[in-house]
């Protein structure tokens, strides 16, 4: 197996129900680096040789094509699949680290600090579409739309802003917790969530938070999956059901939990130890060991 008690997952996203990418980390290795890995036919392979940057996200640019791209703090990119790899580079006018990654019918977007926002119109070529203020020291975390001209990115100190009639502008939010990430939903809603449990749902500039109880954990990922909307967790899954929250059992193994991705009709969990999928009945492991 690729992975071992020093290697640990820093992202991952499913391309089929049995097929995925993911990037790793070597607790041993001091230096900035990535391994990119490639899991199909129940087998796990690197690809290419280690990065020499550490990803900020890890996004499937075309859910026509089985290939998988991430991202450095300085915009460097690369294209991979369990057949090779490609480089490309946001261009040099990059004034402020590249934070966070998202998809919108397609097309790649890039959001980091000083409220910057890139698109990738097409491979290797990408277009400053907010430029913000690179000396700000804030920005934004995660994008994600209703379609490439309704979009929403999140952020430090609670920031929601919104795309719309080919401008930005931020929208009051209820909370000053750091939001990592967005979901444009088909009920029509946005859902965001971030530190100590800061879990937000709303739009056009009316947001409200959503009740966890005493749950403060930190969230890190939001996705629809079959209709209904599922948060990962520090500690696990859940998801947002009409009465509530609602969390599957795993059972009393320790398992760990961060991103979440949807693809070939299944759900999956990616945390630094632990891959798992879900089929709309059943969670099961993906071997990592």
């Amino acid at each position: 197996m690729i992975f071992d008690s020093q290697r640990f997952f820093t992202h991952g996203c499913l391309i089929y129900d049995d097929v995925l990418g993911a990037t790793l980390q070597d607790r041993e290795v001091k230096e900035e680096h990535t391994l990119l890995a490639w899991y199909e036919d129940d087998e796990w392979d690197l690809v290419g040789d280690p990065l020499d940057w550490a990803t900020i996200g890890l996004v499937r640019p075309d859910e026509k094509q089985p290939q998988l791209l991430a991202l450095s703090p300085d915009g460097e990119a690369c294209v991979f699949s369990g057949k090779g790899v490609e480089f490309e580079q946001i261009p040099d006018e990059l004034e402020a680290p590249l934070t966070g990654l998202g998809v919108v019918n397609n097309k790649v977007y890039a959001v980091g600090m000083g409220y910057q926002v890139w698109r990738r119109d097409a491979p290797g070529d990408w277009k400053l579409i907010n430029n913000g203020d690179p000396d700000e020291p804030v920005g934004f975390t995660h994008i994600h739309g209703f379609g490439t001209r309704d979009l929403y990115a999140v952020g430090w100190s609670g920031a929601i802003w919104r795309y719309k009639a080919k401008k930005w502008g931020p929208e009051t939010s209820p909370t000053q917790e750091t939001l990592g990430h967005v979901c444009c939903a088909s009920d029509g809603k946005v859902y965001a969530c971030g530190s100590n449990g800061a879990l937000l749902e709303g739009r056009d500039g009316k947001w409200k938070q959503v009740d966890l109880g005493e749950a403060k954990d930190n969230l890190w990922s939001l996705v629809e999956y079959e209709g209904a909307i599922y948060c990962s967790g520090e500690f696990g899954v859940f998801r947002l059901g009409p009465n509530g929250i609602e969390s599957p059992d795993f059972g009393e193994d320790e398992l760990t939990f961060r991103e979440l991705s949807v693809a070939g009709g299944c759900l999956c969990s990616v945390g630094e130890e632990d891959i798992l999928v879900f089929d709309g009945e059943d969670w099961s492991a993906i071997p990592v060991r």
